[in-house]
């Protein structure tokens, strides 16, 4: 199976987390232009294995796991909610 590297995220403006479950895009690259996708269908395509995204660090591919709390579907890189999460550290996909 495929699996995207994720390169940027776009945060909720008006979120009440500093974590993973702020953020409500990613972006990935496909055939060099920037692809954005919502938490809400990468956590769906995740769920049903019809693709997978990670993030790059050190060299290593980091797998995106999808994860609800609540009411809340959002993806995140490790297995607990922080702030370090490598997802956090990605430039905002509207940044040129």
């Amino acid at each position: 199976m495929h699996s995207w590297e994720v390169t940027c995220i776009e945060l909720g403006e008006d979120s009440e987390y500093n974590d993973c479950r702020a953020i409500e895009k990613i972006g990935f690259k496909v055939a060099s232009q920037i692809q954005k996708r919502n938490i809400d269908q990468v956590h769906s395509m995740i769920e049903s294995s019809l693709t997978r995204y990670h993030v790059v660090v050190n060299g290593e591919n980091i797998a995106l796991e999808s994860v609800i709390s609540g009411e809340k579907r959002y993806v995140r890189t490790g297995g607990s909610d922080a702030s370090e999460d490598p997802l956090m550290k990605l430039k905002n996909c509207e940044q040129k």
